[in-house]
């Protein structure tokens, strides 16, 4: 991948689930490296689908995602499974994490695929807890399930997952929905400290406005009232 390419682009994207609704467009979409930006819209604007479009879960009709350097539309599935593992990390709206599993174990699987983060990151283990330990859980519940911990303790080890072995770009969707104001502002301090310090670029999507201090640029998605078109 090349050091010198965006995190991510995005041009003359459209995407629509089936021809009676109304497509997604995207005619331009640029994040430089170490860039954070917010795109805010309302429930059923297209959010998900957009990243769905950025991570490579979905495949746009007509246009080009490009991820570090890498033309997502011209893969194969796996091809873009490969892609994602190594170079994006996500914090899913619902977190998907293994419940039976460890906060650690939940962690360290960001690396089983992605041979490149792994050596990135030497020592596994530690630098896992050390990333949760940063992102506020404390070591007691580093061992503890999954699903035996808060929400908001989810909501960490979703973020420190998507952030171990330093991936050039990091996609959240929804991250603080559950979040009341005072923790939603310590949350997202900590996860965009983190990315900083490992120069990822950020995307997050989100219906919140009081988010937009964070973010070195928002932009806005239509309502679905009309066609959705996002550029910038």
């Amino acid at each position: 991948m090349s050091s010198s390419a965006p995190a991510l682009s995005l041009s003359n994207v459209v995407f629509s689930w089936d021809r009676h609704a109304h497509p997604i467009q995207i005619p331009n979409l640029v994040l430089d490296r170490g860039e954070k930006v917010l795109v805010l819209g309302p429930s059923g604007s297209g959010k998900s689908t957009m990243l769905g479009l950025v991570y490579g879960t979905l495949v746009p009709h007509s246009g080009r995602v490009t991820v570090a350097g890498q033309d997502m539309t011209a893969l194969s599935a796996r091809r873009r499974d490969g892609v994602r593992a190594e170079h994006v990390g996500v914090i899913f709206q619902q977190f998907n994490l293994i419940p039976h599993a460890s906060a650690l174990d939940n962690v360290l699987l960001a690396l089983r695929f992605a041979p490149q983060r792994r050596k990135r990151t030497p020592d596994a283990e530690d630098a896992a807890r050390n990333m949760l330990a940063d992102l506020g859980l404390p070591e007691t519940d580093a061992c503890r399930s999954a699903g035996q911990l808060s929400v908001g303790q989810q909501q960490r080890v979703a973020a420190a997952r998507a952030l171990i072995g330093s991936p050039e770009l990091l996609v959240a969707d929804e991250p603080t929905s559950s979040l009341d104001r005072a923790n939603q502002n310590r949350f997202m301090d900590l996860v965009l400290s983190q990315a900083q310090q490992q120069g990822s670029s950020i995307l997050l999507v989100s219906h919140d406005e009081r988010l937009a201090k964070h973010f070195d640029r928002v932009i806005e998605m239509g309502s679905g009232q009309s066609e959705d078109h996002m550029s910038c």
